[in-house]
């Protein structure tokens, strides 16, 4: 038995190696881009607990497969750096990452915590524009 988990110890150390082996070579705005998912989704789900909402599979899925496209353009874009010889990845990354930050404000505000007047404006006007746009099918 003691065999056993020597061996998912090295198991363990290999994969935690490989993982940070892997997460120090992205570019910051990758790692960001990551971070910002993970918020993101941690927020949403408090914000729907403050509010008593339940929480939703369809709306959870639609969500991931959303957060999943984003991280194939940005991969995509990646790819596409060195043959037009710009930062695509790194810009596509950035605007994603914005996104993701307006998200994390909104369930901020969704979840009561007090924001500046401006910024309410701002998320207004955006919420507008974007949902008609997001209906796309």
């Amino acid at each position: 038995m003691n065999g056993y988990k020597e061996i998912l110890i090295g198991i363990g150390i290999k994969a935690a190696a490989s993982v940070t082996l892997f997460w120090s070579g992205l570019h910051l705005l990758y790692q960001l881009f990551v971070i910002l998912v993970v918020v993101d989704i941690v927020t949403g789900v408090l914000a729907s607990l403050v509010n008593g909402q339940k929480l939703s599979s369809d709306v959870s899925w639609k969500g991931g497969i959303r957060k999943v496209l984003k991280a194939i353009s940005i991969g995509l874009a990646a790819y596409l750096d060195p043959y037009v010889g710009a930062p695509l990845g790194a810009l596509v990354a950035g605007y994603w990452c914005a996104d993701e930050g307006l998200s994390i404000i909104e369930n901020y505000a969704r979840a009561g915590l007090p924001l500046p007047r401006e910024l309410q404006n701002v998320l207004r006007s955006f919420s507008h524009g974007t949902e008609s746009e997001s209906e796309v099918k």
